[in-house]
This record gives C-alpha cells, structure tokens and sequence, in this order.
C-alpha cells in the first residue's frame, strides 16, 4: 500500500528545519575573494569577524615566538645580517607610532630602541642593505602619504635621512635585488598606483623603472634569482589573486600563476627557490597559506596560524626559514611566528 502523507505539523517542522540550515548555511559560508567589498575603505575594521588563532607549531612548521612589546600591523619588520629582527613603526591601538623594537634570537626577547623613527608612518615596508634599514614613504598620523625616506645605521642605531621618493606613498611592495631597492605600487594622495621606483643606495637616488601592469596597493614582493615576483594586492575593492614577474635587467614584466585565493595586505617569502604566501583576508575568507614553486609552476597547501582574516602583518625570511608578526585580526596583534622550510607539512584544504 502505499505510504501515508505526513501530518501537516510534521511538514511544517521539516521546512522550518530547512529553511534554518540553510540560513546557517548562507551566514557562515567562506566569501570568495572575487566579490566586491560593501566599502571600498582600506583602513582596519573586522570584514569577517574576529580572526581565529590556530596552530602552537605541534606537528607544523609554525613555531610561536616571544611576542612584540608593541602590538602593530602596516609595519616594517626586517632582519638583519646577524639575524636579529626589527620591528618598525606601523599602526597600534594609541595609533601611528615610530617606535622601534629589535628581537634577538640568541636571548629570545624583544628590546625597545631609544631612537623612535623620526617620522611616525603606517604602510610601510623596509630592507636591509649595506648596514642599514631603509623605509621609504609611508602614511602620516594626519592620513597623508609622505615622500620622506628615513634610515637606521645598524652599527649606532641612529636615524639619518636619504633621497626622498619622487612622489609620496604608502602601502608599496618592496624587494632587494643586486644591491638595490625596487619599490611597486601603493598609494598616493589621489588613489592607488602602479609605479616602479628603484633606489640605488650607493648614489643616493631614485629612478622610474617600467610600471606594473595595473594599480594595487598591499600588494608583496620577494626576488627568487634574478626575478622579482609581486603577487597578490588590493584595488580599493576586492582583493587581487595577481601574480606577475618583473626582471630588472631587461625592465619586464610577464604573468606567473594567479594565487588560489584573492590577498590583500598579505606576505611573502622567498626561500629555497620557492615562494611563501600568507595572509591577506581583506574581503574574502582565509583559511590556508600557499606555496608556489616558479620553476615547476605549481602550488602546494600549508597552514595559517590565524585564519579568517589576518592582514598587514611583518615577515622576513633567511634561507632556511622566515619571520611573520603582528598584523591585524580584528585587533592588533603582537603575536610572532617563525616558520622553518625545511619541516613543514603539506595539506590540502577544503575550497568549495
């Protein structure tokens, strides 16, 4: 015979229980980072909620370190040619700050440099080169960029000056290659750009290089050879899955493989031939880190420590491993991680 019909309560409860999961459903599902922001404003405010900090380096290659006395993100973290890490300026929750801290590995700790930085910046990135730390541009406390490019002497850690950039900006991509700094994109006082600018550190000068192939800022860069690679970044709207290659020595540029996810804010590092992507989570869900092999044009899988949202953070790398703290997850962070190459785990995440 055939089955008899459910009782009008008992159909009324199953499509209250569907309509329930699929609003849970709609409410928690991972944003795609191809969508559009609600507000295309670059300044920190949680997109996702809060970011949830994960892995403590069991079975991982992320091993947390000793914590940044200062909690910061859109910093400059650098290390040095003995391995020590600096920590400079950036934005806290007493705001813009040019406070200075070093870590050394030897004692574990984090100490405060008398000399703050002369200029108080946010979105800023710097680079070890002869002796010294250079940070170029930035944005000021009053919401402008600055042309202003400052140094530190490693030897006396004092502040001195260098040339100027050719115009102000902030939020640039920064890469070392040949003795020489290369700055991409950012912003200017008008909206994003994308120039090239190349600082020649014996000179003292700054030279227009051929510009990117489009406007971003948050964008990272990391120099694998004689190439340097700048991936990812954000257009005041969505966050970019970008990839292009720029070879100084015959000024081009040419496409690598687009990042899985859309990164804004995000960091890189280059170690054994490879590059190491974290971070980002400007409009879109982050829920895994990247590897990117150049040679072979593939991508692997590994984790993050802070998932959901984790932008604008500091990361340095040496040969074997890299350096990545602070950022902003909903709050700022001081966190510090260290991640060793060579011990790492791959996984495969679940994209639907």
């Amino acid at each position: 015979s055939p089955p008899l019909p459910l009782p009008w309560y008992k159909k009324l409860a199953l499509v209250a229980s569907l309509v329930l999961t699929i609003a849970v459903t709609l409410a928690t599902w991972p944003r795609r980072s191809t969508l559009v922001a609600q507000q295309s404003s670059d300044w920190e405010r949680p997109v996702n909620g809060g970011g949830i900090v994960g892995l403590r380096g069991d079975s991982t290659g992320w091993n947390p370190l000793a914590p940044m006395n200062t909690a910061r993100s859109r910093f400059a973290l650098v290390i040095a040619g003995d391995g020590r890490l600096y920590a400079i300026g950036g934005e806290t929750n007493g705001g813009i700050t040019g406070s200075v801290e070093r870590y050394d590995p030897a004692t574990e700790r984090w100490t405060a440099l008398p000399a703050s930085k002369p200029t108080r910046v946010s979105n800023i990135g710097g680079a070890a080169l002869g002796g010294r730390i250079i940070v170029p541009g930035g944005l000021k406390p009053d919401g402008t960029p600055t042309d202003v490019v400052e140094v530190l002497d490693l030897d006396t850690e004092t502040w001195g000056t260098a040339a100027p950039l050719p115009r102000p900006l902030s939020g640039y991509a920064l890469a070392t290659l040949g003795g020489q700094l290369y700055l991409f994109g950012g912003k200017d006082a008008q909206g994003m750009v994308n120039t090239t600018l190349v600082y020649d550190p014996q000179n003292d000068r700054w030279r227009e290089g051929r510009p990117m192939p489009g406007r971003r800022a948050y964008a990272a860069a990391a120099t694998i050879g004689d190439y340097i690679f700048v991936l990812g970044g954000y257009d005041g709207q969505r966050e970019l899955v970008t990839c292009q290659v720029y070879r100084p020595d015959q000024e081009s540029w040419s496409e690598c493989e687009p990042l899985t996810l859309g990164r804004g804010g995000l960091g890189v590092a280059a170690v054994a031939n490879r590059l190491y992507i974290v971070g980002g989570g400007w409009t879109g869900y982050l829920g895994f880190s990247e590897e990117y092999d150049p040679e072979r044009h593939t991508r692997a899988f590994f984790e993050t420590p802070i998932s959901r949202q984790w932008r604008n953070m500091g990361l340095a790398s040496l040969p074997h491993k890299f350096y990545v703290a602070g950022g902003w997850n909903g709050t700022y962070l001081d966190s510090v991680w260290e991640y060793v190459v060579l011990e790492h785990q791959i996984f495969i995440p679940y994209t639907p």
